[in-house]
C-alpha cells in the first residue's frame, strides 16, 4: 500500500481524530480556566571576591575560584536553610519544602551571575519572596561555609533588583489550547491508525488485492457504472455470449445486477438479469437465456452453484461492511464450485 493510500485510510477515520482533538482541547480549556494564576519575579546576582588584591595573578586566581563556586552558590537559593530564613523574615505560614519549590536559580555558562526566579500567587507575593532571598543570600552563605576559605572572601552582590510581575506567567491560555489541540490531533491520528491496524473490514481496492482479488471498480450514485462494465467485458474478452454471476456479500445490494444490466443496455449490449432457482431447472434457464443475450448477469442465492458453468463471478460489497475472512471464504466457495472469480466491485446501498 502506498503512503498516500494509507494516509487516506487514516483520514477516513476523521471522526475519531476530531472527537479526540475536541475532547483534549476542552480538557485543556477546563484546566486553564480552573488553574490558579502564577506570577514570577526575577533578580540577578553577582558572585565576586570581596578581597582587595593588587596582585594581578592573585586577582585572576580569585576569579577562577569564584566561577567555580557560582554553581554551588546558586544551589543555596532553593536550599532548606534559605527557605527557613525567608519564612522567618516574611512570617510565612508554609513549609520549608513548599517555599524552596518556589525558588530556583541558574548560572549562565562561564559566568559568575546567578539568575534568581521566584513564584507566587500574586505579584506582591512573588516579589516579596525574591527580595527576601536576595537579602538573606550572604547570611545563608555565611552559615554554610566560612567567610574566608583559603584567603578568598566571597560575597553575592545584587546586579538587578527583584522585579514586580505585571502579568501572570501561568496559565497561558493560547499556548495551553494550542498544545492541547496538537496533542489531541496526534493522539487522534494514533488511535485512528491503531483502529485501522486491527480493523479486518475491506475498505479499499488495496484490501481486495491483498486477498488476491481484482478490483473492477466502484459504483457510486450516478457514477462508476461504465468503468465496471468495461472491466467485466475485459475480464470476459473472447466470449460472444457472456454469463457472469453477481454475488452480493451482504444485504442491500440485491439490485446491483439490475443496475449493471441497465448500464450494459445503455452501452448498446443486449443485456439481461436473471434470478434462477436451484438445481437442473435453474441451470437450464441460464443456458437458454445465455444464447439470447450478449451479457447475462445471474443473481441468486444459488448463483454460486451455477458459477462453475459460466464465465466467472463478481463479488459485490460495500466498503467497510465485510471483513477479510468473509470475503476470502466467499471467494473460496466459488473456487470450490469451479468458478473463476473475475474480481470484486464496491457498491453502496444507494448505488443506482
Amino acid at each position: 500500500m502506498s503512503v498516500n493510500a494509507y494516509v487516506r485510510r487514516i483520514l477516513a477515520r476523521w471522526r475519531i481524530i476530531a472527537v479526540v482533538a475536541v475532547a483534549l482541547t476542552l480538557a485543556g480549556l477546563a484546566v486553564t480556566l480552573t488553574a490558579d494564576p502564577v506570577y514570577t519575579s526575577r533578580a540577578q546576582l553577582y558572585v565576586a571576591s570581596a578581597g582587595d588584591e593588587s596582585d594581578l595573578e592573585a586577582v585572576v586566581a580569585d576569579g577562577v575560584q569564584v566561577k567555580g563556586r557560582a554553581l554551588s552558590y546558586a544551589a543555596v537559593a532553593s536550599s532548606e536553610q534559605m527557605a527557613l530564613r525567608v519564612i522567618d523574615d516574611l512570617g510565612m505560614d508554609e513549609s520549608a519544602e513548599d517555599v524552596a519549590d518556589r525558588i530556583s536559580a541558574e548560572v549562565p555558562f562561564a559566568t559568575v551571575l546567578i539568575n534568581l526566579t521566584t513564584t507566587g500567587s500574586s505579584p506582591e507575593e512573588a516579589h516579596a519572596l525574591a527580595s527576601a532571598v536576595v537579602d538573606q543570600y550572604n547570611h545563608v552563605l555565611a552559615d554554610v561555609e566560612t567567610a574566608d576559605v583559603g584567603g578568598l572572601q566571597v560575597q553575592v552582590a545584587v546586579l538587578e533588583q527583584a522585579t514586580l510581575p505585571e502579568a501572570a506567567t501561568s496559565p497561558r491560555p493560547l499556548l495551553n489550547l494550542a498544545a492541547a489541540l496538537l496533542a489531541g490531533l496526534l493522539l487522534g491520528v494514533a488511535l485512528a491508525a491503531l483502529r485501522d491496524l486491527f480493523d479486518e473490514r475491506i475498505r479499499t481496492p488495496d484490501d481486495l488485492r491483498g486477498l488476491g482479488l481484482v478490483p473492477l471498480g466502484t459504483i457510486t450514485p450516478g457514477d462508476g457504472l461504465e468503468a465496471v462494465c468495461d472491466a467485466v467485458l475485459a475480464a470476459t474478452a473472447g466470449t460472444a455470449h457472456r454469463a457472469v454471476v453477481i454475488t452480493p456479500l451482504h444485504d442491500g445490494l440485491d439490485d446491483v445486477a439490475d443496475t449493471l444490466t441497465e448500464a450494459f443496455a445503455a452501452a448498446g449490449y443486449r443485456a439481461h438479469a436473471v434470478r434462477p432457482g436451484p438445481g437442473p431447472d435453474g441451470e437450464r434457464q441460464v443456458a437458454a437465456l445465455r444464447e439470447q443475450y450478449d451479457v447475462l448477469l445471474v443473481a441468486s442465492n444459488h448463483a454460486v452453484l451455477l458459477a462453475g458453468g459460466l464465465d466467472g463471478a463478481i463479488l459485490v460489497l460495500e466498503p467497510g461492511r465485510v471483513d477479510r475472512a468473509s470475503v476470502a471464504e466467499t471467494a473460496r466457495q466459488h473456487t470450490d464450485a469451479r468458478a473463476q472469480v473475475l474480481g470484486a466491485v464496491f457498491a453502496g446501498p444507494h448505488h443506482s
